[in-house]
């Protein structure tokens, strides 16, 4: 589907704006990359995506390696 640009730079945020039916119509909490941010940034890494729309997005995290 993509991610269309009146909210792409509202994505990550927990807000009514960045809400939207799922592929197969479920009703969205608008909680779901809010909350992967959040536990992407503790960890001290990022999340962010690529809009391919129409065809869909890539999202990616990315995280740092300690040993």
């Amino acid at each position: 589907m993509g991610i269309p640009n009146t909210i792409s730079q509202n994505i990550f945020e927990n807000s009514v704006m960045g809400r939207r039916p799922g592929t197969a119509n479920e009703k969205s909490f608008g909680l779901g990359l809010s909350t992967s941010k959040q536990i992407v940034e503790e960890h001290v890494g990022r999340i962010g995506f690529e809009n391919n729309k129409p065809t869909g997005s890539t999202f990616f995290v990315a995280l740092t390696l300690t040993a």
